[in-house]
């Protein structure tokens, strides 16, 4: 008899919406730890099978970095010598030079690029492929505990946020640190009572800036908070919305929701207030700071104990500076969102599948014998581990012989297909269990040795299978033995429009696609 009925699912989960605040949730409790950058060091690997084109990177990287430094020397001799010789030659000289350095840096920058780039690409994709090999490889009963959602979510979004950060945010990291190192250490040269006043500006404008920046960030996590709450009511609203209108609650299920919105947008226009109070009270505190460095250099210029073309230099360099310190907060603040995503990425490559592949795997017998073998097998789904559904089950199929599975709806022949597969349950037999279907290419070793008929005998009717978005002649490939030799062009490609019933016991090594027989 065929177990015809429709299934019943386990409905022992929460809304979409729960499930939408509770994701939610838990990335902002995850927010703390993006602080903690030791996730990053899981990047090591991958950084050491590029340590070619990370060196020819770091190569052009000094020599750019190291043309802005010489750019203000030249444009010190330019107006010194230059303009105060008035001599056109000298004059042509330095304009010469200025345009060979900015040759160099353009080169140095675009080969830097190109280098870094190239870099950060290579390791995303081997990333990638790395967790989507290791997703395969985890049982079903992983995914009742993530959402497939949130694993594509980490197998797409945070891994371009690792993308962001190996392919533009180190390197433009490093040239800022590299920047600010040089142009301070040329800023104490130049002048060195200039710099100990620039220097004792720092504390007047990050004291602020930290401690408004802290505030804001706080606001900012609660307005997500408060937008979470509403969107995963909408969500749990839109879930059992025939229970909304039928006890016909439209109008308020709209209002709470308004509610949350409205309360969001109101905490957003305090974050908003706040930023921009500190913005003003930064742009003040360093274009104030910055005239009152100008004026004292102007002081000393017209007294004699400085040159024009020194005090040029000294703004250049400090512009430099203070640029590369700007860029290096930004360049922070993606350090600790990349670290955030490689802590996700990293749960799922620590993740380990529930069913283990045996370590004494054996191959197939040659020929195959077409039997089934059920010995004290027990079986239990994965959402509910404490209720075996086969327990002690014993089933002896012989070559040629058509048995059917008579039970309640889902509980013996999903079980028992379930069992053979060997994808839903971790719970151990009394003895292995022995499946071998019929003749097949020759058997092989397989990693994932509890799928070995699968693998290998690919004459398994699964009985609810996903049409995959390939192309017409994918399906064919997918779900057949792979043939010992190259199957013909034509044999693939003919139009597929109707795909022959392929009886389970007694099923062909192969899958063949018949003709339209209308």
């Amino acid at each position: 008899m065929a177990d015809s009925s429709p299934q019943i699912e386990n409905t022992d989960r929460p809304g979409a919406g729960a499930e939408l605040i509770g994701d939610m949730r838990a990335t902002a409790a995850r927010r703390a730890k993006t602080r903690d950058l030791r996730p990053l060091m899981r990047l090591g690997p991958y950084l050491w099978r590029q340590r070619v084109n990370g060196l020819f990177m770091l190569l052009f990287l000094a020599i750019s970095s190291a043309t802005l430094p010489v750019m203000t020397f030249i444009a010190r001799e330019l107006i010194d010598k230059g303009f105060g010789s008035g001599q056109v030659a000298e004059l042509n000289k330095w304009f010469v030079v200025l345009g060979a350095v900015a040759l160099v840096m353009a080169l140095a920058t675009a080969l830097r690029y190109f280098f870094i780039t190239r870099m950060g690409e290579r390791i995303v994709a081997d990333l990638r492929e790395d967790v989507f090999g290791h997703i395969l490889k985890l049982d079903p009963g992983f995914f009742l505990k993530m959402r497939t959602g949130e694993v594509i979510s980490r197998l797409t979004a945070d891994i371009q946020i690792i993308e962001t950060l190996v392919a533009a945010s180190i390197s433009i990291a490093l040239r800022n640190l590299l920047s600010f190192v040089i142009g301070l250490a040329l800023m104490m040269v130049v002048s060195p009572k200039l710099t100990l006043m620039v220097m004792g500006l720092f504390p007047f404008i990050l004291v602020p800036l930290i401690t408004f920046g802290r505030h804001v960030g706080k606001v900012t996590r609660e307005t997500q908070d408060m937008f979470a709450r509403a969107v995963g009511f909408a969500g749990e609203s839109l879930d059992a919305l025939e229970t909304v209108q039928a006890f016909v609650r439209e109008r308020f299920t709209q209002n709470r929701f308004n509610e949350g919105v409205e309360a969001a947008y109101t905490k957003s226009v305090s974050r908003i207030v706040t930023r921009a109070t500190m913005t003003a009270m930064v742009i003040s505190l360093v274009f104030g700071g910055t005239s009152v460095v100008l004026w004292l250099g102007a002081q000393d210029v017209l007294h004699g104990r400085m040159s024009n073309g020194v005090l040029i230099q000294f703004v250049m360099l400090a512009i430099f500076t203070a640029g590369s310190v700007a860029n290096l907060n930004e360049t922070w603040a993606d350090v600790q969102k990349a670290a955030g995503a490689m802590l996700r990425i990293d749960e799922l490559l620590r993740s380990e599948p529930n069913i283990q592949a045996p370590k004494d795997a054996v191959a197939l017998p040659v020929p195959a014998r077409g039997e089934i073998l059920f010995d004290s097998v027990n079986f239990a789904y994965p959402s509910r581990p404490e209720t075996p559904v086969l327990d002690g089950f014993s089933l002896h199929i012989k070559p040629g012989e058509t048995v059917a599975l008579v039970g309640p709806s889902g509980r013996v022949s999903r079980p028992c297909s379930s069992c053979c597969c060997a994808t839903t349950s971790s719970r151990p037999a009394r003895s292995p269990w022995t499946v071998s279907i019929s003749a097949a290419p020759t058997p092989r070793r397989c990693a994932n040795a509890w799928r070995w008929w699968l693998r290998i005998r690919r004459c398994f009717r699964v009985r609810r299978p996903t049409i995959f978005a390939l192309a017409a002649k994918a399906p064919a490939t997918t779900t057949s033995a792979p043939p010992r030799r190259k199957p013909r062009p034509s044999a693939l490609s003919r139009p597929c429009r109707k795909v022959s019933i392929i009886r389970w016991a007694n099923a062909p090594a192969r899958c063949r696609v018949a003709r339209n027989s209308a």
